[in-house]
Parts: C-alpha cells; structure tokens; sequence
C-alpha cells in the first residue's frame, strides 16, 4: 500500500475537569475528534471518539505535536505563569492510521 500515512491522537489519561464546565466529553472514546483552546472562557473543550476514522487526522508528527500545544488566545497564561495549553493535561499517543 502506498501513500501518506496520517496520525491520530489518542488521549491515554483520565479526563480532567475544571470549575463547572468538564474540559473533555469522553462519552465516545479515546480518540481526540475536535478541540477549541478558547472554549468556557480559555478552559477549553475537547471532544473524543472511539472511531478512529472520526478521529483528528494530521499529515505528520510535527502537526499533531502543534495542535496538542496550542495556547488559548482567550486566556493564554494560566494563574501560576504558564502557558495555557489545555489539552496538555492529558498524555497522549500517535497512531498511524
């Protein structure tokens, strides 16, 4: 078989809640399907699928590394000093797909 290989994302931690609003929907699965750093106010909102053809696909490493560390540009410094990089509390893994 031939052509470009994609990846996915898969989120291999527990889901992590902040204030009222839960971060992440794990309902459907593992699989990272759509993430917004700006949602509830610079919290941000992950959605997750167990279909991995639903899933977020990126062309390379270096892409899905980048969307993983994207910064919220509602709220881009967390309380301690840090960059806000929501869905980086979770660990993840790439697979190619």
């Amino acid at each position: 078989m031939t052509g470009r290989k994609n990846l996915a994302a898969k989120a291999i931690a527990g889901i992590l809640a902040s204030g009222p609003e839960p971060f992440a929907k794990f309902d459907l699965g593992p699989y990272v399907k759509s993430y917004n750093p700006d949602a509830h106010d610079g919290r941000g909102e992950a959605f997750f699928t167990n279909r991995i053809k639903m899933a977020k696909k990126f062309n390379s490493i270096d892409e899905a590394m980048e969307f993983w560390n994207q910064t919220s540009k509602v709220r881009p410094i967390r309380p301690d000093g840090k960059p806000n990089r929501p869905l980086t509390a979770y660990n993840i893994t790439f697979e190619t797909v």
